[in-house]
């Protein structure tokens, strides 16, 4: 579907990837998902930095190696747009301590090019963007 049949809002709150999902949620809509690339190019047009989206890949925060991603809406994970060797489920430092791992999507600019994706600890906070799906 083109970007142009949803509604979006671009959340500048710096939220963990459940509050984002929950914000959304508590508006009726669901974090964004992109099925292909005019859809993640205009999510990147919206906000041109660190996002989360709607995808992870199932593994508690503590469960080291990559599982399956999927969007939180449950469409088809057909499309993706993962920077070069991502994901990777880094092991990174969790915010209660110990080793934590990287299960959560976001869209960012430090690949090599703009509008990638990226696997990122889940509890970490950024923006977030909503999606609503036009009814027919």
């Amino acid at each position: 579907m083109p970007a142009t049949q949803h509604c979006y809002l671009v959340d500048n709150e710096p939220r963990t990837f459940a509050e984002a999902q929950m914000h959304c949620k508590e508006l009726n809509a669901h974090l964004v998902t992109l099925s292909n690339k005019a859809e993640n190019d205009f999510a990147w047009s919206m906000h041109g930095d660190e996002h989360w989206i709607g995808s992870q890949d199932g593994k508690a925060p503590k469960q080291s190696g990559i599982g399956k991603y999927t969007w939180v809406t449950e469409e088809p994970f057909e499309y993706t747009n993962w920077s070069s060797n991502q994901p990777n489920a880094s092991k990174t430092e969790c915010v209660d301590g110990g080793d934590c791992y990287e299960h959560c999507a976001f869209q960012w600019k430090g690949g090599e090019h703009d509008s990638e994706w990226n696997d990122r600890y889940c509890m970490h906070t950024i923006a977030s963007i909503c999606e609503w799906d036009k009814m027919p």
